[in-house]
């Protein structure tokens, strides 16, 4: 089988258990040119706006950014904001 990396994990995971953070550089979507590029869309409750948020990991990113490329894919991805003071 020629597909490549994978991950794999030390214990059997739980449902809706977090498995990682996908990190990276919050770029423009059209500034983004990496081959770990990861972009979401967020809908407000009550309103026609959406959020697009792109992250680039090419160069400073995690090791979730090697999960999005399966060919049988079991993850979900979950957005979270933190605040940074």
């Amino acid at each position: 089988d020629e597909r490549g990396w994978s991950l794999t994990t030390r214990r059997p995971l739980g449902a809706n258990e977090r498995v990682c953070d996908y990190a990276g550089v919050v770029e423009r979507r059209e500034k983004a040119r990496g081959t770990y590029v990861l972009t979401f869309v967020e809908h407000a409750r009550r309103s026609p706006l959406a959020l697009r948020t792109t992250i680039d990991a090419e160069e400073r990113g995690g090791v979730a950014r090697f999960a999005n490329h399966s060919c049988d894919p079991n993850l979900d991805v979950v957005a979270l904001r933190d605040r940074i003071d």
